[in-house]
């Protein structure tokens, strides 16, 4: 198993704590399907639950589907709700994201640059190339001052996150609009960042 080091925890607690509280009404269990986001740091802090959640690299690429959520319990509550992933927490703070059973976040929706930060912080909490790394400083600057690549970033995230809805030919479309934005601004890491983490979100 992936060791989750003390250094990989602490940005994962510092993430986690820049999105508001949200009290769940416990509606929305027929959204916990997999597969579903998780870094090899987040699958080490669930390693002693003995939950194993259906990889979203393979099933993205063709692989079996798990269908429902193996965390939640028969009333249909997250088992690990204290630890769960971070993809699980971002679900309802972000206005593009939000419940649809009207629960909100306290203080408001999470405003679109500091989301789309700590989603680009999340998807390299485990990185340790040094160009992954820079490309995602350079993404991270361009998301506060241009709306085009805000928009689409936004965009890819959603459908990646929601793979049980949109298909492959979506995926391909929303990682295609990306990468025209990002060329916009000059970025030449573009195919190499998006064939190595195509099955991150936020990357």
């Amino acid at each position: 198993m992936f060791p989750a080091s003390p250094a990989r925890l602490a940005v994962l607690d510092k993430l986690t704590m820049l999105l508001p509280p949200m009290q769940c009404r416990r509606l929305c269990q027929n959204a916990c399907t997999s597969p579903i986001d998780t870094t090899p740091t987040e699958v080490a802090v669930l390693g002693d639950t003995g939950l194993l959640i259906a990889s979203a690299t393979a099933a993205r690429d063709g692989g079996p589907r798990q269908g429902m959520c193996p965390a939640l319990d028969r009333q249909g509550n997250c088992a690990v709700y204290a630890r769960r992933p971070f993809i699980c927490r971002f679900w309802g703070v972000v206005s593009w994201m939000s419940c649809p059973h009207g629960c909100v976040p306290e203080g408001g929706f999470l405003d679109d640059t500091t989301a789309l930060n700590a989603m680009i912080d999340w998807s390299v909490i485990d990185e340790t190339d040094a160009e992954q790394l820079g490309f995602a400083r350079e993404l991270r600057a361009r998301v506060a001052v241009q709306a085009h690549l805000r928009k689409a970033l936004i965009w890819r995230i959603f459908v990646y996150a929601n793979a049980s809805i949109y298909g492959p030919h979506d995926r391909m479309q929303a990682s295609a609009r990306l990468a025209q934005a990002m060329r916009q601004g000059g970025t030449r890491r573009t195919g190499r960042h998006n064939r190595r983490n195509r099955s991150r979100g936020a990357r």
